[in-house]
C-alpha cells in the first residue's frame, strides 16, 4: 500500500511540474557565498528576496562586514530596483521576514557584530530583529540572547491580520 501511494504522489508531481513555464529569471551575487532565506511578493507586485552575502563585488558591492543580511527588491519582471545591506563588521545572517501593517518589514536573523547597524551583542551570536520601511531603511533593531550562541529560524505573526 505504501508503494502505491508513493507512485501516485510521484505521478501527480510530474504532471504538475510539466505545467510550469519560466517567465523570467535573474542571477544575483558576487564572488563569495550567497544564501537565500525567503521571498515575498507585495500588493504592488514587487518581489522581495531576503538572504545573506559575503560578497563585496558585482551586484552585491555594498558589503558592510564579513557577511551581511541582504534585501533585494525587484519589479514583477525581475528587474532589480534596489539592494540593501544590513549588519556590522562581523558575520550577520538572514533567517526570515514578514510584512508589517505599515507596509514595512520585520526581519529576523543572527549577528556576531556589535557595530554599524547592530546596536548591541551580548554573546557569541545573538538573534537580531530589525524593522525597515518599504524603501528598506532601518527604523529600529533589537538583539536577543545571552553569552552563548543564540539562533532564530522563522518569524511569524500571531495577530489576526497576519501582519505586525
Amino acid at each position: 500500500m505504501k508503494s502505491l501511494t508513493l507512485i501516485l504522489v510521484l505521478l501527480t508531481s510530474l504532471s504538475i511540474s510539466a505545467q510550469i513555464s519560466v517567465q523570467w529569471s535573474m542571477s544575483i551575487g558576487g564572488s563569495a557565498i550567497e544564501t537565500s532565506a525567503n521571498i515575498l511578493t507585495t500588493d504592488e507586485n514587487k518581489i522581495l528576496i531576503l538572504g545573506s552575502s559575503g560578497s563585496s563585488d558585482f551586484n552585491l558591492s555594498n558589503n558592510i562586514g564579513l557577511t551581511d543580511i541582504v534585501l533585494i527588491q525587484a519589479d514583477e519582471f525581475g528587474e532589480i530596483e534596489w539592494i540593501k545591506n544590513y549588519g556590522g563588521s562581523d558575520s550577520d545572517r538572514a533567517d526570515d521576514f514578514i510584512e508589517s501593517n505599515d507596509g514595512g518589514y520585520l526581519i529576523v536573523g543572527g549577528t556576531r557584530s556589535i557595530d554599524n547597524q547592530v546596536s548591541t551583542n551580548i554573546g557569541s551570536s545573538d538573534v537580531w530583529i530589525f524593522k525597515i520601511n518599504n524603501q528598506g531603511e532601518m527604523e529600529w533593531d533589537l538583539t536577543v540572547g545571552d553569552t552563548l550562541w543564540d539562533d532564530s529560524r522563522k518569524v511569524i505573526c500571531i495577530h489576526t491580520s497576519n501582519r505586525i
